[in-house]
């Protein structure tokens, strides 16, 4: 991951922005700038049946998802939401899945 920064949203909360570089397996590199509590947080919200799980639960059952219906392992980690969300975003990334969904 490169880089970072902090934008302040309505109400003068400040969110974290994250600007990842990823390295795909043929060697291209992508960089892309997220709010990625936002983003995991936005796919959580259209999570059929997720909507009494908390955004870490959510992002645990995403990647049992990929894993059981794509036969594709998402590597993720991380304590806190931030941590898991950006770590989702960027197994994403790595996988193509973001370009798909």
């Amino acid at each position: 991951m490169q880089g970072g920064s902090a934008d302040r949203g309505a109400g003068g909360v400040a969110h974290a922005r994250r600007r990842l570089l990823v390295e795909l397996d043929h060697g291209a590199r992508r960089r892309a700038h997220v709010y990625v509590k936002d983003a995991a947080e936005a796919m959580h919200a259209l999570a059929f049946g997720q909507e009494s799980c908390s955004l870490s639960e959510y992002i645990d059952w995403a990647v049992d998802q990929a894993r059981r219906m794509n036969e594709i392992d998402l590597a993720v980690e991380g304590d806190t939401d931030d941590e898991k969300a950006q770590s989702l975003v960027r197994a994403m990334l790595a996988a193509g899945l973001a370009e798909k969904l």
